[in-house]
């Protein structure tokens, strides 16, 4: 029983600057061989075997279109205007693919149209220019090329939103003051656990009416952690090298006076 003919389907796929992935051949699982991608180097134009100096077949014009067209979005300035050109677009007049496939611009348009009604490109008439988008060109590209791409954009999406998180960090990790009674604690701690002979609550108030009232700044800098400072303020206690804060202590009994 015979196979039926393979059917050909075209498609586009880049790995930037270098390949791109032309053609694709559908047929039964049991033509394995036949199916896939082939992937061409784009420099093959350059090559003695690409066409030169005589009219392009309609199959060499349509792989040149699949290699003339962006691979990325670009801004083109053609006369008085600046037009965007999408990926997968070109920005050229008729007369131009004309002179590329050294055919006349009946023959273009022609071949456009066919190309139209068999859903491969979409024309669209610009001032001075022609634009041409081929059809379906994200899900014509062979799997490693697609994977690429997707790689890129999902990097660059997990790139702006590192940037919005690492703003939000910014904003919410700002420097909240301890209160008296947990300076006092700390300090309690700290005493303690150096055998020190300090008096943690005046300590404690000492290092309160200080930093309160310089709101909270070291140096140029806004205080990063407190607990930091405890320990270095009780060193500094520990050698007189602290400095002199007149505060008033008050007892229990005399809070209600």
């Amino acid at each position: 029983m015979g196979s039926a003919l393979p059917e050909l389907q075209y498609g586009f796929g880049f790995i930037p600057e270098l390949w791109i992935s032309v053609i694709a051949l559908k047929t039964s699982p049991m033509n394995d061989i036949n199916e896939g991608w082939i992937s061409v180097y784009r420099a093959i134009r350059k090559h003695w075997i690409f066409p030169k100096g005589r009219p392009f077949t309609k199959f060499e014009a349509w792989l040149t279109i699949l290699m003339e067209v962006n691979h990325q979005d670009e801004t083109v300035n053609i006369g008085n205007a600046v037009l965007c050109c999408n990926r997968g677009e070109k920005l050229y007049s008729l007369d131009t693919w004309a002179k590329i496939f050294n055919w006349n611009k009946s023959k273009v348009r022609r071949f456009f149209k066919l190309l139209e009604a068999c859903s491969m490109i979409v024309l669209k008439p610009e001032q001075k220019t022609t634009r041409i988008k081929v059809c379906n060109y994200d899900s014509y590209q062979n799997d490693r090329n697609a994977n690429e791409t997707e790689v890129k954009r999902k990097r660059h999406q997990l790139n702006n939103e590192n940037n919005e998180n690492n703003k939000r960090e910014v904003k919410t990790d700002r420097f909240t003051p301890p209160s008296l009674l947990e300076i006092q604690s700390y300090f309690s701690e700290s005493i303690k656990e150096k055998g020190l002979t300090l008096n943690p609550e005046t300590e404690a108030v000492k290092f309160d009416a200080h930093y309160g009232s310089i709101n909270w700044m070291v140096g140029k800098n806004k205080m990063a952690n407190w607990k930091k400072s405890v320990t270095g303020w009780i060193a500094r206690s520990n050698t007189g090298g602290n400095p002199k804060t007149k505060i008033e202590i008050k007892t229990p009994k005399e809070w209600t006076r």
